[in-house]
């Protein structure tokens, strides 16, 4: 594993630099309310989180809802409650904000995932998200390594499954035509939708994998052309 001084000189020392984890929950913090009642949505254990990722102090209540016990340990939220996504255990209208960090590309069953989300929003919500680019070259290699055995691919695959607690991964709403499509279908209107590229962090296990991560954001953050290629989907989509 690289030192994370390697992270400081190619960017945090960059002026306005904003790591992918802050500019995620800065945007969710920006749609809070004293009022709010909110759910994290797959919030898992937050074992690993920064300080910052917490919204407490920020909203009426902070629910954190996971298909896994992992979610009795997580210190973020205020209460904690398992339930699948596709039967989440609320009433109709609980929540004036619901948010999901990485996890939308574990949704197979993306339109029940979408008519459940709307379920349990109130009008006017929000639902913000931050999730994979199906056209980033991660998602892709995760996809062709699901069918490839050989151990340097299988070790690879080890280390990124690790970070996303090794949930099967379906991609089927992980482009922003989809996921526009898919949700004003369903009746949201589209408050913020982009494609964001930022420190390759995930191959901090290689100093050349991460060099080549690193030209790679700067290619793809210069050339407007090449937004689509991108690592991440960002939205916040509001409840009509």
């Amino acid at each position: 594993m690289l030192n994370p001084r390697w992270i400081d000189f190619f960017y945090n020392r960059q002026k306005g630099w904003i790591d992918g984890t802050k500019l995620f929950i800065d945007t969710v913090k920006k749609y809070c309310n004293l009022n709010f009642v909110v759910l994290d949505l797959g919030s898992g254990s937050g074992e690993g989180k920064p300080e910052f990722y917490s919204i407490k102090g920020l909203v009426k209540v902070n629910i954190g809802v996971d298909i896994s016990k992992e979610i009795y340990k997580n210190k973020i939220v205020d209460k904690k409650v398992l339930g699948d996504v596709y039967r989440l255990p609320f009433r109709k209208e609980t929540f004036d904000l619901i948010y999901a960090d990485y996890v939308l590309e574990h949704i197979g069953l993306i339109n029940d995932f979408a008519k459940e989300i709307k379920r349990v929003l109130k009008k006017d919500g929000f639902f913000i998200f931050r999730t994979p680019n199906l056209y980033h070259y991660i998602p892709l290699m995760a996809k062709a390594m699901s069918r490839i055995s050989s151990s340097t691919l299988s070790n690879f695959r080890k280390r990124y499954q690790s970070k996303n607690e090794s949930l099967p991964l379906f991609y089927k709403m992980n482009t922003a035509v989809e996921l526009k499509k898919l949700f004003q279908r369903k009746g949201f209107s589209i408050e913020l939708l982009q494609l964001i590229e930022k420190e390759p962090s995930y191959l901090m296990f290689n100093a050349w994998l991460f060099l080549m991560g690193v030209l790679y954001e700067r290619m793809v953050n210069c050339i407007e052309l090449m937004a689509c290629l991108r690592s991440s989907i960002m939205g916040v989509f509001k409840k009509c």
